[in-house]
C-alpha cells in the first residue's frame, strides 16, 4: 500500500523558518535534502547551477546597463509614446538575450534536479504519484517541493543518508 507525503505541497509554512529560508535561499533547502537522500551530485549541481543563474543574471543587468547607456536619441521611434527601440540591437543586446537565455537553461536544470529529488523521495517512501505530477510540481513551485520533501524527512527523523556513494542502500527504518 503506498504511502502518502507528510505534509502537502502547500504544507511548507507548518515550518516557517524553512519556509523563508527555501523561498529566499533554495539551494540551502536543496543541498539538506539531497544530502539526506544521498543524492550528493545532485546537491552540489543545483548549488552550481543557482550561483551560475545569479552570475549571469548580474551579467546580464551589467550589459544591459551598458546597452541601454550607448544608445543614441535616433535609435528610438519618437513617434510613440513609449519609445521602443527600431534599430539594431547591437553587440550588448546580443549578449543580454544570450544571458537571458542561459538563464533560462539553468532554472530548467534546477527544476530537473528538483524533479529527480522528488521522484527518489517518493521512492524511497512508497509514497504515492507519478513522475509527470513529480515534474509538473517541481516547475510550478519548487520551493513548495523543496520545503515539503525537507518537512517529510525530518518528520521521518531522516537525519542521515538514506543512500551512501557505495550504493549501500539503507531504508528509511535504518535496516540494510
Amino acid at each position: 500500500m503506498a504511502n502518502e507525503w507528510t505534509h502537502g505541497i502547500c504544507g511548507c509554512t507548518r515550518d516557517v523558518p524553512w519556509c523563508l529560508i527555501t523561498c529566499c535561499l533554495p539551494f540551502v533547502t536543496s543541498f539538506k535534502v539531497g544530502m539526506r537522500l544521498g543524492l550528493r551530485s545532485l546537491a552540489i549541481m543545483f548549488l552550481i547551477f543557482y550561483f551560475l543563474y545569479w552570475i549571469l543574471r548580474i551579467i546580464g543587468f551589467a550589459l544591459n546597463i551598458i546597452w541601454v547607456s550607448e544608445l543614441s536619441e535616433t535609435d528610438y521611434d519618437y513617434y510613440d509614446d513609449d519609445y521602443y527601440q527600431v534599430h539594431s540591437i547591437g553587440m550588448y543586446g546580443l549578449f543580454t538575450y544570450a544571458a537571458d537565455f542561459l538563464m533560462t537553461l539553468v532554472m530548467l536544470a534546477c527544476v530537473v534536479i528538483v524533479w529527480k529529488m522528488r521522484v527518489v523521495t517518493r521512492s524511497q517512501y512508497n509514497i504515492a504519484g507519478d513522475t509527470c505530477e513529480d515534474g509538473v510540481i517541481a516547475f510550478c513551485c519548487g520551493p513548495c517541493v523543496l520545503c515539503q520533501m525537507h518537512n517529510h524527512l525530518r518528520a521521518h527523523g531522516d537525519t542521515e543518508l538514506l543512500i551512501s556513494d557505495n550504493s549501500a542502500v539503507i531504508s528509511p527504518t535504518g535496516t540494510i
